[in-house]
């Protein structure tokens, strides 16, 4: 399909919020130059289309985790405050779900061509200047080629930004989990951040997780230095292949890293390993379209795990654990629930 020029003239006959989120759908579709320079030149036309460039990104993370229910409650509330946002945001995000839904109903009527929009998008990538977010739903899974030649797989709920000059190359992994294959460039450091940690490389392939203040990162390939942010003895760590790094509120620790388990969820898999059936149910979660996986018996939770799974299908690997550990599911009209098999049943 044609994609078609976006003039100038046509973003500032828009709003600022209008023209904001159509630029979102837009640079999520494809890096266009024509683009980026109607884009830059939109941007130094008035202070006003910055700010609603910056308010669309940031409402774009907001509600990267809302679901169909949340956006509709959203749209119809008398009083938006309640959902602990500015009005501005409200309105931003409102502007937001236009421009999406009328691209789809526009590609349903074969009229999306107006605008360039090819598909529905599945994902907004915002690149206000200087920077570009990348971001991934719940189920999503997603490879990206950047600019220099590395690539980097986000896994399911994940989101990162970059940050590349002549200088250097920097990602910050805002949430979730990403592998990274980096192109050499001795000259600009690779490096991806999270709080006050850092992880830099120079060629090589490694994985990141962030969950909550817990830091992994697993090394599969090459050399990389862990900055962990601790201050003490262990406040620099270089790893080796094969090794893995934790590093959370109980302190830093390096161990023998399961490099296959490290590839097995960008090929739909996951390995778990000794593994909390708690922290198991959790990670399915983050992947399945279903009902959820729910864990409340704190031994339940405690019993350990191991086994590799397809990320989408939490039915199964319940049905599993089922006949091999002594629990049962119990299915409600919201959850799949994995009780004690000493539990009485209902």
């Amino acid at each position: 399909m044609l994609r078609s020029v976006l003039t100038l003239e046509q973003v500032l006959a828009m709003s600022p919020d209008d023209a904001a989120a159509l630029w979102l759908v837009r640079q999520d579709a494809v890096d266009d130059p024509d683009d980026e320079r109607v884009f830059l030149q939109w941007l130094d036309a008035d202070p006003a289309h910055g700010l609603a460039w910056a308010r669309a990104c940031a409402t774009w993370v907001d509600l990267a985790g809302a679901d169909e229910a949340d956006i509709e409650a959203l749209k119809q509330a008398d009083d938006p405050l309640r959902w602990g946002w500015p009005q501005w945001r409200v309105a931003a995000a409102a502007s937001i779900a236009f421009v999406v839904i009328a691209g789809v109903m526009l590609l349903a009527s074969g009229l999306g061509s107006q605008f360039g929009l090819g598909g529905a998008p599945t994902r907004i990538a915002a690149n206000p200047p200087g920077t570009r977010t990348i971001l991934s739903t719940q189920s999503e899974q997603r490879t990206v080629k950047l600019a220099d030649g590395s690539t980097v797989t986000l896994d399911a709920d994940t989101a990162l930004a970059l940050d590349y000059d002549q200088a250097h190359r920097r990602i910050e992994l805002l949430r979730g989990q990403a592998f990274f294959r980096v192109a050499h460039d001795p000259g600009r450091p690779f490096v991806v951040e999270n709080a006050k940690r850092s992880v830099t490389a120079l060629g090589t392939q490694f994985e990141v997780r962030v969950r909550g203040s817990a830091l992994r990162v697993i090394l599969v390939e090459g050399r990389v230095r862990v900055a962990t942010g601790t201050g003490g003895a262990d406040a620099i760590v270089e790893l080796g292949a094969g090794q893995r790094l934790d590093a959370g509120p109980a302190g830093v620790t390096v161990t023998r890293a399961d490099r296959v388990g490290a590839e097995d969820w960008q090929q739909g898999m996951v390995s778990f390993h000794d593994t909390p059936l708690g922290d198991a149910a959790a990670e399915l979660n983050r992947h399945s379209h279903g009902k959820p996986l729910l864990v409340r018996d704190p031994e339940v939770a405690g019993i350990r795990v191991s086994g590799a799974f397809h990320v989408d299908d939490a039915r199964r690997f319940a049905r599993t654990i089922a006949e091999i550990y002594p629990v049962r599911i119990v299915e409600t009209a919201t959850a799949l629930e994995i009780v004690s098999k000493a539990r009485g049943r209902r």
